[in-house]
């Protein structure tokens, strides 16, 4: 087993050095282990940490480590490995607290803290609130309120505690000896960081799978690096990560693929949009290959200036389109607050594809927005509406999606106003639905738990009712014994999108009684009071309003098509 030989590599101007070294040795001539800033949170979770237990247990190497090595100063810039270096320390942080022999726990101490503080740094990674977890659990402290439920590691730690508490000190102490022969495999860069990130990369575009995004991130390091300002490129990539949410994070990579490949002249007038997340992934890191592309790729996806992706996209994924009236919209007197409330909706239910078009109207279309704020209200109205029918009714149409991203690419490459109306007339005629076929689906009654999502947010649209996070109240219960009463349990009248899901299996009339109590409150109540329902009206009631939620549906659906067609 070969041990870093500091001297051998001076003496040779080595600039890389691959050795396999056991987690004793590595964690020995370790004197900081920095998690560096731009790389994601930790996200390993049961299943990955049983399985790097289960490795150690059976003696197995657990993996590579890539790593920015200090030789001067022993510090470690982990750039391939940090979640597994993460979770060794989570483990032998339990393993200190739990086994008693004093000799052994001297040994761990002695691997992971030096100079009084832990050896692996997080805090160029996490807020300043997660500065110090691992010291509290270096200490078995009690964790301050506002962090304990923030950091995944908290999650981790306390899982593996609880696993561990289970075993003897035999056991403890046999874990702890397999831990610490177990081999690592350490590949370490001392002249660059710059290698490193280009090792990365060809390991991680070969080999195992791992997020784009990360393989992303190495491929533009590897370039911006050569010309200098690391430290600046590494923040905003931190402040790239903190702004998108993480399970949109290769969603992010495709999209910038796309936006990326619209700001190129297509001469045929189509765009090749059809590849896999991954395909187009992968396309994005292979057109990565100088500087100035890197910068070009790096601006796209991490710039926060008006004007840039970044803002937009997050405004967009985060549903707080209103953020961009004062961080992306600045110099204009722009009221996005409506178009903010609609948007809200969407994220009641998924319909990712519509994504792409809002952001194409809201990126570089200031003057557009400022003059058509309402047409554009409108337009997004009209893409929920004819989303709901068609995932109510089991439309799908083909080629849909790719409908969305070349009216997307339109956009992008319009800067007249009256174009950018004509483009989105020109998508939106295709975007019909023959209206008798929706007012008798919506009225079949023949629904299940599976639509429920969507049933609620049509009648909320029927009824102007734009309050996210509503649930759906059966008037009639689910439940009911009545014979007679189940074959309305589904008519959308039955239906009603309330503030507090608290009416539950109550008779009819405590119901009206708990609504009349709260309709003040709850204005989804106050509209199903107004047809005046008691105990002996109710079935009857229940097919009106059946009827008049479809009619209204259906006639702000016509009425947003033609205010579209004829702004």
């Amino acid at each position: 087993m070969k041990v870093l030989d500091t001297e051998k590599i001076e003496k040779t101007n080595k600039i890389v050095e691959a050795n396999d070294v056991t987690v004793y040795r590595f964690l020995e001539n370790s004197k900081e282990i920095v998690i560096p800033r731009y790389q994601r949170e930790y996200s390993w979770n049961y299943k990955n940490i049983n399985a790097l237990i289960k490795d150690v247990k059976q003696n197995y190497y657990i993996g590579n480590i890539i790593e920015y090595n200090d030789i001067e100063f022993m510090k470690k810039d982990i750039v391939d490995g940090q979640q597994r270096i993460i979770t060794i320390f989570l483990i032998l942080i339990v393993l200190k607290n739990l086994i008693e022999q004093e000799s052994i726990k001297e040994e761990i101490r002695k691997l992971i803290i030096d100079s009084g503080k832990c050896k692996l740094i997080l805090k160029y990674r996490i807020s300043s609130s997660g500065n110090d977890i691992l010291e509290y659990f270096i200490n078995d402290a009690e964790l301050p309120k506002e962090t304990n439920k923030k950091y995944n590691e908290i999650q981790m730690f306390k899982m593996i505690k609880r696993q561990l508490k289970q075993l003897s000190q035999l056991e403890l102490q046999d874990l702890y000896s397999r831990l610490k022969s177990s081999i690592l495999i350490e590949i370490s860069f001392y002249k660059s960081e710059i290698e490193a990130h280009e090792m990365f990369v060809n390991v991680n575009t070969k080999g195992r799978p791992l997020e784009k995004i990360e393989i992303i991130k190495s491929q533009l390091f590897k370039y911006l690096f050569n010309i200098g300002e690391a430290d600046e490129y590494k923040e905003k990539w931190h402040n790239m990560l903190e702004m998108i949410p993480k399970k949109e994070y290769n969603n992010f990579c495709n999209d910038v693929y796309l936006f990326d490949l619209f700001s190129k002249e297509c001469k045929d007038g189509e765009y090749k949009t059809s590849g896999t997340v991954d395909e187009n992934c992968m396309k994005l890191i292979d057109s990565i290959n100088s500087n100035e592309r890197a910068k070009t790729i790096f601006r796209l996806m991490a710039s926060e200036e008006s004007g840039d992706l970044l803002p937009v996209y997050a405004a967009v994924k985060n549903y707080r389109i209103e953020e961009l009236k004062n961080n992306y919209y600045q110099n204009l007197n722009i009221s996005v607050g409506k178009l903010d409330i609609i948007w809200k909706l969407y994220r009641e239910i998924r319909f990712k594809q519509s994504d792409i078009m809002i952001i194409s109207i809201l990126l570089n279309k200031e003057h557009f927005i400022n003059s058509e704020i309402n047409y554009i209200c409108t337009f997004v109205q009209y893409m929920f509406i004819y989303e709901l029918c068609r995932s109510f009714m089991n439309i799908s149409p083909a080629n849909y999606s790719n409908r969305f991203k070349q009216a997307a690419a339109k956009l992008c490459n319009c800067k007249d106003n009256n174009k950018t109306k004509d483009i989105i007339k020109e998508f939106v005629k295709d975007l019909t639905i023959d209206s008798s076929k929706v007012k008798e689906s919506l009225l079949s009654g023949n629904v299940n738990t599976s639509k429920s999502k969507t049933l609620k947010l049509i009648i909320m649209m029927s009824e102007e009712n734009y309050v996210s996070g509503l649930h759906l109240e059966h008037f009639i219960p689910q439940k009911t014994s009545i014979e007679e009463d189940k074959k309305y349990i589904w008519k959308i009248g039955n239906l009603i999108p309330v503030i507090n899901d608290k009416y539950s299996d109550k008779s009819v009339d405590i119901k009206l009684n708990m609504y009349n109590e709260d309709k003040e409150a709850d204005n989804g109540l106050k509209k199903f009071l107004q047809y005046n329902i008691n105990n002996a009206n109710y079935k009857t009631k229940i097919q009106t309003r059946s009827e008049e939620i479809a009619d209204k549906f259906i006639e702000k659906m016509n009425n947003c098509f033609k205010t579209i067609m004829e702004g």
